[in-house]
């Protein structure tokens, strides 16, 4: 293989880096019909599963290229398998250009895939802001940390942070089975609210706010109360101690 070598990284570790000579040639601009340009390895190449896909503003190679050894050296994306996918998020996210049902698309072949290349869509769903939520310029993308399946009721917190399932019913297999989304949404997070309540607009709406917040974190203590099991103190009871969380 000319395509990567071996760096040492530490005393008992290497990892593969990409010659100069790859880092060079996956730079050069991609030839295309289109006006945009861009380098080799943010394209695509012509087939009809790829354009079927990931769609959108995609750069094509105008270019007749058959061997795909050369593809990969090149970092053209000629196959429609987990590494395509992610890079199509990691472009919708970076520069816009796709649809909704697009993205819905990715989602639904990620999760035919996972069998195959969990591991990789795990780690990169945990690493980065790869769900999309909202729709045209008010798009945000989260992390699997930053999100939960059902809405909360308390509209401030929906509001940042919206409910998978108003978007994306039909994908729950892999947004709760699969990448371990929870249905509700994390305590700390209810903390967070309490910890910006000063964003609150308007300013009437900080006190029911903050009550709504109490009332689920009450409810959490109750059933912990209620269990037969011994448990440990709950972690996110230490913010109440370091951090301004009560309304005055």
């Amino acid at each position: 293989d000319l395509t990567t070598y071996l760096v040492k990284v530490s005393r008992y570790s290497n990892k593969l880096q990409p010659t100069r000579f790859i880092e060079r040639l996956r730079a050069t601009v991609a030839p295309s019909k289109r006006r945009i340009s861009a380098p080799l390895e943010h394209a695509y190449h012509d087939r009809a599963e790829v354009r079927e896909l990931l769609g959108g503003n995609i750069v094509l190679v105008n270019a007749a290229i058959g061997d795909e050894r050369f593809l990969k050296a090149c970092g053209i994306t000629y196959k429609v398998d987990a590494a395509a996918c992610l890079k199509r998020l990691r472009q919708i996210r970076s520069i816009g250009g796709s649809t909704k049902d697009q993205i819905r698309k990715i989602y639904r072949h990620l999760e035919a895939l996972w069998s195959a290349e969990h591991q990789t869509i795990e780690a990169a769903f945990r690493g980065e802001p790869l769900i999309a939520l909202g729709r045209g310029e008010t798009i945000t993308w989260v992390t699997t940390q930053n999100a939960c399946w059902r809405a909360t009721g308390v509209r401030y917190l929906d509001a940042r942070y919206p409910a998978l399932s108003t978007q994306y019913v039909d994908h729950s297999t892999f947004f709760t089975k699969l990448l371990h989304i929870p249905f509700e949404l994390a305590l700390d997070r209810w903390i967070d609210g309490l910890s910006e309540l000063s964003l609150v607009e308007p300013a009437s709406e900080r006190e029911s706010v903050a009550l709504a917040i109490y009332r689920r974190l009450s409810r959490e203590l109750g059933s912990l109360a209620a269990s037969k099991e011994t448990v440990p103190v709950a972690p996110w009871l230490s913010r109440f101690k370091t951090e301004s969380l009560f309304l005055v």
